[in-house]
């Protein structure tokens, strides 16, 4: 196996790895640190589908804020994200497109990154539009994961050779 093909799965496992532990963890701290997150997860079916999404969200702030790391093999790193998707969840790569999409969509009402990815996680929870009300947690929701990835990939550059 060519030695970038290699770097990038597991760069895609490690990403999903890091989402998948960081999105089940995060909801007991969403709930007793923001008003009025009980009521939008209580009109969610189980909290195995905010883990769900949540990863999504996660290796797809980690793809996008990874900054020219693979700016070369972007198209190949993406296919090692979406074939370590597949493996977790058959429908995982088709939500992180669908996040893509939503993004590519929403990136004309000149609005910040974190705040279109934290609306997607809340429509997608909700089943429906945010309201007003909804878009305060889904820019923190869509923070969380911003924060948490901006630095990971400057430490993983640095750590490169």
């Amino acid at each position: 196996m060519n030695l970038f093909i290699s770097k990038h799965i597991s760069f895609a496992k490690e990403i999903f790895a890091t989402s998948r532990l960081l999105s089940v963890s995060s909801l007991t701290a969403f709930l007793n640190k923001i008003p009025g997150m009980d009521e939008l997860i209580q009109n969610s079916d189980d909290t195995k589908h905010w883990d769900f999404i949540m990863t999504i969200a996660g290796v797809h702030a980690s793809y996008m804020s990874n900054n020219s790391f693979f700016i070369n093999n972007s198209s190949n790193f993406l296919k090692a994200i979406n074939k370590t998707l597949e493996k977790w969840d058959h429908r995982a790569a088709e939500a992180f497109t669908d996040l893509s999409n939503f993004i590519s969509t929403s990136k004309g009402k000149d609005l910040e990154y974190s705040l279109i990815l934290g609306s997607w996680v809340i429509w997608n929870i909700k089943g429906s539009q945010p309201s007003d009300s909804d878009y305060r947690i889904a820019q923190l929701i869509g923070n969380y994961w911003v924060d948490t990835f901006f630095q990971w990939w400057d430490h993983k550059a640095s750590n490169k050779n």
